[in-house]
């Protein structure tokens, strides 16, 4: 294969790994693994130590895709993150207490295979070697004999020319002794990430992703739990199992769970600590928090936040985010004054505003209202309007993130709640005729293919929506079936 016909191979299995391919992304981790792994090798000068880093660095990549400016970028935007996550490790590493390491024919060498002893006094071997070597002919030397790779190729893994490698190369092998670069090639081989290496980390993402879009987010969490140990300072890996513990889950659920909700919100600090401008993470703790701490506290806490995020590409979510919170306090004038600043400042946000505005005046027993509202959130809600509002919340997360969140919010979820209400307030206004069609509307959208595993679980909150808050329609034969058909799964 070519570099130009490499290249393109390259562009076609990031973009399908931008779309939640994990077997693109395991073709990447392939293709890739030997030039990230002597990125690190070439800095810690540890062979054990690389594996493991290897592994986070393209746990990192996985869920940074959408951070990448251009395909042809990947080789060099991989080789900085192997890079800053070997520097990293290394400062981590100094700051460890010194420990005291017995000469090999001291530390019951005679109890170990003859072998394990043999390849033991080797990688000493080599990694001394190896320290007298520049960092860049270090890492171009261990490419070559991991994979055997020819200049051109060496040259694309690396994102460097064709002639620093064979200048890096050659200089490499002028300062290596012939017997010990031979102990190198034969030791390189065997150390470098092999089959497990990638089938670790596909197994670990295709698991994830099958049970976020099946909405299992809590059996998740184990897996979060091991990505989490490959990239403790991972942020996104934070948020990502702070939600898998807590999205969906009721008050009285999390009251019965207390470990869940604590270990969420401890992520949460952690990120928060490490990161204090991190609009998102002090977000999604106090969306977290709200599920069992005092509401005044909270109130205070998202005030905070919506002031830090002001002039920043968080404003209007922390602006929203302070309206909702007005709307758990039955607080709905004040959450419609925010909601209406914001219809003016952010059309991206209409679909979302039209229905909530629909639900503060509902709060505030202005039906009349309500019901225009609903009646333009039904309007609104278009292809096009999700489209942007995908487009901007994946822009202001991360792809990554915000896959998280589109499985349950889609034009089907959209509408059928914005319907539901509507059949709602008709029947308490008496226009049954009214409500039935509505009623049918939101239905429908409850059977959308578009919800796929979602739909169990907005069927439960429709059917106990209707129960808690419009009775009548609770009575009905089409919702009486719904919650049989749950009942009976």
């Amino acid at each position: 294969m070519n570099a130009e016909q490499n290249t393109l191979d390259d562009d076609a299995l990031i973009a399908a790994a931008r779309n939640g391919d994990e077997h693109a992304f395991a073709r990447l981790v392939e293709r890739y693994q030997a030039a990230v792994f002597a990125a690190i090798v070439a800095i810690i000068r540890d062979f054990t130590g690389a594996q493991d880093l290897a592994q986070e660095v393209f746990l990192r990549a996985w869920f940074g895709l959408g951070d990448l400016k251009s395909a042809a970028s990947f080789p060099g935007w991989l080789q900085t993150i192997a890079r800053n996550r070997a520097r990293s490790y290394l400062v981590w590493r100094q700051r460890q207490p010194p420990r005291e390491e017995l000469p090999l024919d001291l530390a019951d060498a005679a109890d170990l295979p003859d072998r394990t002893v043999e390849r033991a006094e080797q990688r000493r071997l080599v990694l001394a070697a190896l320290d007298a070597l520049p960092e860049g002919s270090r890492q171009v030397l261990l490419l070559h004999y991991i994979e055997e790779l020819n200049t051109p190729k060496i040259a694309r893994q690396l994102d460097i020319t064709e002639a620093a490698v064979r200048q890096r190369l050659r200089r490499a092998r002028q300062q290596m002794q012939e017997k010990v670069e031979d102990i190198m090639a034969e030791l390189i081989k065997k150390e470098a990430p092999g089959v497990e290496f990638s089938e670790t980390i596909t197994v670990l993402l295709q698991r994830t992703q099958a049970l976020f879009q099946q909405v299992h987010y809590r059996r998740a969490a184990p897996l979060l739990e091991q990505a989490r140990e490959l990239a403790p300072d991972d942020s996104l890996v934070s948020l990502l199992l702070a939600d898998a513990y807590t999205f969906t889950r009721s008050p009285a659920d999390l009251e019965e769970d207390r470990g869940a909700y604590e270990r969420a919100l401890a992520l949460l600090d952690e990120v928060v600590a490490r990161e204090p401008d991190n609009i998102l993470a002090q977000l999604r703790r106090v969306a977290v928090s709200a599920t069992l701490a005092p509401e005044e506290d909270l109130f205070i806490e998202q005030r905070r936040i919506r002031d830090a995020a002001r002039g920043g590409p968080f404003a209007a979510v922390a602006e929203l985010e302070l309206a909702r919170r007005h709307l758990t306090r039955g607080q709905g004038n004040q959450a419609l004054a925010l909601y209406e600043t914001l219809e003016q400042k952010c059309p991206w946000l209409v679909c979302v505003l039209y229905s909530e505005m629909g639900v503060a005046h509902a709060m505030d027993e202005n039906g009349a209202e309500a019901l225009t509202c609903f009646e333009r959130a039904v309007e609104h809600t278009t292809s096009q309007a999700m489209a942007t509002l995908k487009e901007t919340s994946e822009m202001l997360m991360g792809a990554a993130y915000w896959a998280f969140w589109s499985t349950v919010d889609n034009l089907s979820a959209r509408q059928c709640q914005n319907h539901a209400w509507l059949a709602g307030l008709y029947s308490a206004c008496g226009q049954m005729a009214k409500a039935r069609k509505h009623l049918q509307q939101s239905l429908h959208y409850l059977d959308s293919d578009e919800l796929g595993e979602a739909a169990a679980m907005l069927k439960r909150q429709f059917t106990t929506q209707m129960e808690q808050m419009f009775p009548v329609l609770a009575a009905e034969p089409e919702v009486q079936a719904l919650r049989q058909e749950i009942e009976a799964t």
